[in-house]
């Protein structure tokens, strides 16, 4: 069972699995025993433990891909410098890849980043996504002020 993704930043491809309860380690979903440490799965359990481990592992996937975003970042505010001298109505074009990136941020922490799971990977990704949310917040407001002082000077 595979669920299909609707969206890149949202729903990446995720193949289910248990996350045996004795040793930890995944397992296929239709395991009744673990073939690590032979403990027997509870079918209550592997219910529960396939959609937690397809709930992380969405999550840390889509966190990734908003976090390699982030070298855009540099490369906007570095046109939106080379355009604020070349032509000045360029600053409002770039506003667009901030907020962007915003509403991807958004989107991540409304499906995702309500719970708190005890997990170093969700976690990581949930450092990374405020990080992610900080810099584009930042490089935004620099745009707008660079905005307002090039509609000042004219």
């Amino acid at each position: 069972m595979e669920i299909k993704p609707d969206a890149p930043f949202t729903n990446p491809r995720v193949t289910p699995f248990i996350d045996c309860p004795s040793c930890r380690r995944l397992i296929g979903c239709n395991s009744a025993f673990c073939p690590h440490c032979r403990e027997e799965i509870d079918p209550r359990h592997a219910k529960i433990s396939k959609l937690l481990v397809v709930y992380q592992t969405a999550a840390v996937s889509s966190a990734n891909t908003i976090k390699s975003a982030e070298l855009g970042a540099a490369i906007v505010m570095a046109a939106s410098l080379i355009g604020f001298w070349i032509v000045p109505s360029i600053l409002i074009v770039n506003l667009l890849t901030p907020l962007i990136s915003i509403a991807a941020v958004g989107v991540w922490f409304y499906r995702f980043g309500r719970f708190r799971l005890d997990d170093d990977e969700y976690r990581s990704a949930w450092r990374d996504m405020r990080k992610s949310l900080t810099i584009w917040l930042v490089l935004i407001c620099v745009q707008i002020l660079a905005v307002i002082y090039v509609w000042k000077r004219r």
